[in-house]
């Protein structure tokens, strides 16, 4: 009896302290694209994405996503929850672009993906770490996006100011020993059903030589829809692009 009332004890602090966030907002394909054959690929600790342009004006762009959060919350001097997060998301989009003098590009790309967003957690002792209760939780996502931008690029310096509308969905969510009231509690009654919509506008600079940039993006999200879900609303991107393009070649 005493083990179950601490359990439930426990539970009960965490549904209302755990934090389930089921769309951290990937980083924006922005690959200010000037002409035909050139390619750009951007790589984050988190994010991958790669642009091709196939024509004089049409590009196609992709990209992926993996994270992976863990932490530990304590809520009492012998017993601790280990939790881990995972996410992952992949996409293919296709679009437009258009050079506007010798360093302004106006593009807009429009595509969809899928992925998956897990949580696991443990409640376990501080001590030996002996497990007594689990939990686990997973939704399949699908997503679909349109992203208008504006930027210029030169050989050190790429500068684009992107806005993408966003719907996120959640076909099914699957859950192992998580009470209704816990779901409740955490607001995921409603995460599947309906179509979460985000409207995410952002920053992209890139600074460096011609073929590779440091890169480096601030997107700030807003949720349009009413439902509940839980998001990040702010992150910021470190990384590096690499780019190949015939004006390069010749030592042009």
């Amino acid at each position: 009896m005493k083990k179950t009332t601490l359990i439930l004890l426990g539970t009960i602090t965490f549904a209302f302290t755990g934090c389930h966030i089921f769309y951290f907002p990937n980083v924006h394909n922005v690959p200010t694209l000037r002409e035909k054959g050139e390619f750009r690929a951007t790589l984050t600790p988190s994010d991958a994405n790669a642009a091709y342009a196939i024509t004089d004006n049409i590009a196609i762009v992709g990209g992926a996503q993996f994270r992976t959060s863990k932490w530990t919350a304590s809520w009492s001097d012998s017993m601790e929850y280990n939790y881990v997060n995972k996410k992952n998301l992949f996409e293919l989009g296709l679009g437009y672009y258009k050079p506007l003098g010798d360093a302004a590009v106006f593009e807009v790309y429009g595509g969809g993906g899928f992925g998956k967003v897990t949580f696991d957690r443990d409640w376990a002792t501080k001590v030996g770490g002996t497990v007594i209760y689990s939990q686990t939780l997973g939704a399949n996502m699908t997503k679909w996006y349109l992203q208008p931008s504006l930027g210029m690029t030169n050989e050190n310096l790429d500068i684009a100011f992107s806005c993408r509308l966003a719907g996120i969905s959640f076909p099914s969510l699957d859950t192992s020993n998580y009470t209704v009231y816990e779901l409740n509690e955490l607001e995921l009654l409603y995460l599947t059903g309906t179509t979460h919509m985000f409207l995410e506008p952002a920053l992209t600079i890139r600074v460096g030589y011609k073929y590779i940039k440091v890169h480096g993006q601030i997107i700030y999200a807003t949720k349009l829809s009413s439902d509940p879900i839980g998001y990040v609303p702010l992150s910021i991107n470190m990384g590096v692009q690499v780019t190949l393009a015939p004006r390069f070649r010749g030592g042009n």
